[in-house]
């Protein structure tokens, strides 16, 4: 796809001579000036759509209505930007700039015409302002369906809405923070539980009617009319986000309920709207005027329209140019940074993790509700609110000593750009191998001296830095229903969709209702996939929703497709993400929406939702400059082969330049002096993210906008202009020769070879073409790439891998990745060799047979079973816990009372280093009793400063990582005897009668464990784990002091072990073997702690010696 503006680059000249010599705040130079550059009717069109309130002010200025200097200033100052950005940003917006498709193959062809077509539809914001006080009136509301928003719950005697109902504007901050509520009556409670499912309110009426004989038809309706006033009911008149044309949707449905006045009316708007697109596009803006006006009298409403532009553009490139976008986004992805694309889902998997365990779906709502669940992630609701919003990002020190080495080095010498070569990427390459990234969109801007020059391979490319997205299809999205073909984009949908799901996850199209009306204009997009979630909307698609599919063979959204909601989903997480499952069926399902909307104008379960597939796995992104980009007053242009990677920029924070007090003369020299000192061009783009305007910075009008962008609080930075960066941007002209900037939208993928191959980079590479329909063989048709980065065919599922990450992590890693950055004892471990996982969803621990994580609902599987359990935390340092036990915890343990059962302990680290002490025993004697006395003791250790507090909180096992309820009191008596062996050994390797360290300790209760499930069997087990290469001489070094504590094995609590073989012999059959992994890792922490190294090196020296237990029998035979 080519984006472009309405007007041709060379306007921003234009603009900035026209301006010479004007006083913005003197009426007769504005006049003329405003005059003079509206003249084009294309012009005051864009301005009467994009900025309605800015053309009034236009309007009045030039009828002679009376305005203030300040304000004529405002108004000068606010078309001009309008122009400029009508003339260098190609991002669509209304009549500003809009779309064309773009095509690859031989040669270069190009037309540029005049015949731009609009496409009209009602704003959103409008049309949702209209439709919201018909569903309140009752003749009309007892016709249509209405449904329960799947999202509500019971708070005490409350029914709870977490999201207030979307405003007609795009003012969202009171609806992320604001919930509604309901009291919980007897007849509320009859209309949610009925509808659950949709229904007509007229039979819903029926059955409070009958249920409530004495109410009175009148408040029966009230009663309905306020529950959808309020959004707790839903209506199916709303239009769903993948009805491209919302007012036929509308309009269809109040034709199938008769309500025939209405209908009509939406009729006479469609029919305006389908004459405003029908006419060319600068035809006079005084019909955008009538037709504004005209919807305005039905509903108030500053922007009731929403306008894409169709651009009358043909363009043809030749292959070369998506060749050179590949090497460009296989560059920019070896050069990537060890980013973590969503911190805040980090941060909170390791808290759900924390929380529920592996192989555990918990609920949608039960998750994120605030009292009972986890809350929603950080930075959702209440910035700041729980844990730190965003999280670390993963700092990457040697990258960043490149980079700085880099930049200095071509500002010593005077260079305005950095030019990589292999060696330089090598050095910026990612030294630890990662999977391959997600597919991607890539935008870039050509730059030619001609179209015959773009021909003749003689072109470059500029890497945009603020757009683009992470998925194919969420740039192109949008404007599917303007563009020649749709079933290209739903392929390159469900193609990047399908490349990033893990095996077996189905991908569902994620329906909702955004917080702001306005925000749908951007959202609203086809579906690509059959199956549904609807989260807050409407939840079918009959009579009168019927969702479209694009294209012929596309799936789209059909009457017989599953529809699920917030009720049908649960959580699970594996070793390294969260993901969505099917209540019903335990099936991963992979949320997807091909838009780029910002979700923080979405609900926070559906924000949650979507980013659940960015977890796991690397996202392609822009260059980064790293720790540079946030602090540098200045970096150079970065350039690989023919493509700019990222343009030179400066950053706008000179004192002199922000200090509002200054004189504009002053303020003048200080812009000049900083240019110079930097060798800044008279050009520039400015702006933050992708907002940004095109400024000649000797041109005093556009000085004055400059200054106004600093004055804005929002830090805009300043960056070359294409131009700058290569050979010019004249490739693209119409018929008089005026040339436009143009930015390419490339979907790419990344290359699949069948197996690695020895090199640094994943090839990434575009589809061909928005307008020629490939064979899906053809979107793996690169050729061959030699990448360590390459995907890998998947390890076998008893394949184990040494984990990267955090001390506290296991280093007992599974196929999937590294673990979670818990820094937590009870992290999660995997199935070691011999271990089998039936699950279709990748993780790290083994699932009961259905093969799906177990639903278990938050305190479901325990009822009351926590009672029966004092849980407390005793925070102390690492370095004290041995003393604690050792020398503290027996006199604890024999001053307990009768009726006390098992106990056992847990090493944990975050968030602060402390033990986890957990006992059993009768509930009436457990807190009456026995809580006393562990309370002294803890008040007794923080006299003597050996720890600090003592928290006591709520129990819940991990019952699904450690097979089940059906086995969960073997796994609590295990426990309790594996603590009782650690104490035992704890104490002599205190005192020096055990010199053997700690992981050699480790290793042989390894191995007496793998012995006792295994048998004769157990070296297998250990040498189906990956060698550790790294700590390979520290096994060998260590190897014979294994075998002689097995052989003699006194210094291993002979006592304690033979109790704990018996708890172990207790669990279920099925269990035994799929538990062992996590009870091995549990092992360590209670011996060793949670140190990685510590436990790597366990678990080399277990399977070295295994290794040479096989040889031995080997040469037995």
């Amino acid at each position: 796809m080519l984006r472009m503006p309405l007007l041709p680059h060379t306007a921003v000249g234009a603009v900035a001579r026209s301006g010479t010599g004007i006083d913005p705040r003197d009426r007769a130079d504005a006049e003329r000036y405003l005059a003079a550059l509206t003249a084009d009717e294309r012009i005051r069109e864009a301005l009467a759509i994009s900025s309605p309130s800015l053309d009034r002010a236009l309007r009045g200025l030039l009828d002679g209505a009376p305005m203030k200097p300040a304000a004529v200033r405002k108004l000068v100052l606010g078309v001009t930007r309008y122009v400029l950005r009508a003339a260098a940003r190609p991002t669509p917006f209304g009549l500003l700039a809009g779309i064309a498709p773009v095509s690859f193959a031989d040669g270069c062809r190009i037309r540029v015409g005049d015949a731009h077509r609009a496409a009209v539809r009602p704003d959103s914001g409008w049309l949702l302002g209209l439709v919201r006080p018909w569903e309140s009136e009752p003749a009309l509301l007892r016709k249509l369906r209405v449904v329960a928003h799947d999202l509500g719950f019971r708070r005490g005697s409350r029914w709870v809405l977490p999201v207030s109902p979307a405003p007609d504007e795009s003012d969202a901050s009171a609806s992320r923070t604001e919930e509604v509520s309901v009291r919980l009556t007897g007849p509320v409670r009859l209309v949610l539980e009925r509808a659950r499912r949709p229904l007509p309110a007229g039979e819903l009426a029926a059955l409070l009617a009958e249920a409530y004989p004495t109410a009175g038809s009148a408040v029966v309706e009230r009663l309905i009319a306020d529950l959808v006033r309020q959004g707790f009911l839903l209506t199916e008149l709303r239009p769903p986000l993948t009805r491209t044309d919302p007012l036929r949707h509308v309009h269809d449905v109040l034709v199938s309920v008769a309500e025939w006045e209405k209908a009509d009316t939406l009729a006479r708007v469609a029919k305006l709207l389908d004459g405003l697109a029908a006419e060319p596009v600068g035809a006079g803006a005084a019909r955008w005027h009538t037709a504004a006006d005209w919807l305005r009298a039905l509903h108030r409403h500053d922007r009731p329209l929403q306008v894409d532009l169709r651009m009358d553009t043909e363009v043809t490139l030749p292959a070369a140019v998506l060749r050179e976008a590949e090497r460009a986004a296989a560059a920019l992805w070896r050069t990537a940074p060890k980013d973590d694309p969503v911190p805040h889902l980090t941060e909170y998997h390791t808290a759900f993790v924390e929380r529920y365990g592996i192989g555990r779906a918990v609920a949608l709502l039960d998750v994120l509700d605030p009292h009972t669940g986890l809350g929603t992630p950080a930075g959702y609701d209440r910035p700041g609110e729980r844990g730190t919003q965003g999280g670390a990002t993963g700092a990457d020190p040697a990258r960043d000593r490149v980079l700085a080495e880099l930049a200095l080095t071509a500002l010593a010498d005077g260079q305005r750009e950095i030019v990589l070569d292999e060696a330089t990427l090598d050095r910026l390459s990612r030294t630890v191998p990662q999977p391959a990234p997600n597919a991607a969109e890539l935008c870039v801007q050509l730059t030619a001296e001609s179209r015959e020059a773009v021909a003749q391979d003689e072109f470059g490319l500029v890497v945009s830095q603020t757009t683009g997205s992470t998925a194919p299809g969420a740039l192109l999205g949008r404007f599917a229903y303007l563009l020649d073909d749709g079933e290209l984009i739903a392929r390159l949908a469900r193609e990047g969709a399908a490349s990033a799901a893990r095996p077996g996850a189905e991908p569902v199209h994620l329906d909702f209702q955004p917080l702001t009306g306005g925000a749908a204009n951007v959202a609203r997009v086809p579906s690509y996939w059959a199956g549904r979630l609807a989260i807050g909307c409407f939840p079918d698609t009959a009579p009168g929703a019927c969702l479209e599919a694009v294209g012929g063979t596309s799936p789209g959204i059909s009457a017989g497709a599953p529809v699920r909601n917030a009720r049908d989903i649960a959580l699970a997480a594996d070793d390294e993400r969260l993901y969505a499952v099917d209540v019903a069926t335990g099936r991963e399902l992979v949320p997807q929406s091909a838009t780029v909307l910002n979700f923080v104008l979405a609900p926070a379960a559906v924000r949650l939702l979507r980013e659940l597939p960015a977890m796991g796995r690397p996202l392609w992104a822009a260059w980064s400059w790293g720790a540079l980009g946030s602090t540098a007053p200045h970096l150079p242009r970065v350039r690989y082969g023919r493509t700019v990677l990222a343009a030179a920029h400066w950053k706008l924070s000179d004192p002199a330049l922000t200090d509002a007090r200054t004189g504009d003369e002053e303020w003048g020299r200080a812009l000049d002096a900083w240019r110079a000192r930097w060798k800044v061009p008279r050009q520039v783009s400015v702006g933050v993210l992708d907002r940004r305007v095109v400024l000649d910075l000797e041109a005093p009008l556009h000085r004055a906008l400059l200054r106004r962008e600093l004055a804005g609080g929002a830090d805009p930075v300043a960056y070359e202009t294409p131009e700058e960066c290569g050979p010019g941007e004249n490739w693209l002209r119409d018929t008089r020769g005026d040339a436009y900037r143009g930015e390419l939208v490339l979907p790419v993928f990344p290359a699949r070879p069948l197996a690695p191959e020895p090199a640094s980079s994943d090839t990434v590479r575009p589809a061909a073409s928005l307008d020629t329909v490939r064979p899906a063989a053809s979107l793996d048709a690169v050729r061959p790439t030699a990448s360590a980065d390459a995907v890998r065919p998947a390890e076998s599922a008893d394949t184990v891998r040494p984990a990267e990450f955090g001390d506290a992590r296991s280093v007992l890693a599974s196929t999937t990745g590294t673990l979670p950055a818990t820094g937590s004892a009870d992290a999660p471990t995997p199935p070691l060799p011999g271990a089998t996982s039936p699950s279709p969803v990748a993780g790290p621990t083994p699932l009961p047979a259905t093969g799906a994580p177990v639903l278990l609902r938050s305190g479901q599987e325990d009822g009351r079973r926590h009672r029966a359990w004092f849980y407390g935390k005793l925070h102390t340092v690492p370095a004290r816990q041995d003393e604690v036990l050792v020398e503290h915890l027996p006199r604890l343990l024999a001053a307990l009372p009768d009726g006390g059962g098992r106990w056992f302990f847990i090493r944990y680290a975050a968030p602060e280093p402390h033990l986890r002490l957990r006992f059993h025993g009768d509930p009436g004697l457990l807190w009456s009793r026995l809580a006393p006395v562990i309370l002294d003791w803890a008040d007794d250790l923080y006299e003597q400063r050996l720890a600090g507090r003592l928290v006591v909180d709520r129990y819940e096992p991990e019952t699904v990582r450690y097979g089940g309820p059906g086995s969960l009191d073997a796994a609590e008596r295990f426990f309790h005897h594996d603590s009782l062996t650690v104490l035992e050994q704890l104490g002599p390797l205190a005192s020096g009668a055990v010199t053997a360290p700690p992981p050699v300790l480790a290793a042989a209760h390894y191995v007496d464990l793998v012995r006792q499930v295994h048998g004769e069997q157990w070296p297998e087990w250990f040498l189906r784990i990956p060698r550790d290469e790294q700590h390979q001489p520290y096994a060998h070094t260590h190897r014979s002091e294994v075998l002689g504590l097995l052989a003699d094995d006194t210094a291993l609590a002979p006592a304690a072990r033979a109790d704990r073989a018996r708890a172990l012999g207790a669990f279920p059959a099925a269990s035994q073997r799929t538990v062992l992994a996590s009870l091995l890792h549990m092992h360590h922490n209670r011996l060793a702690g949670i140190q990685r190294t510590a436990e790597r090196r366990s678990l080399a020296l277990a399977r070295a010696v295994a290794e040479a237990e096989r040889g031995d029998v080997r040469r037995q035979r």
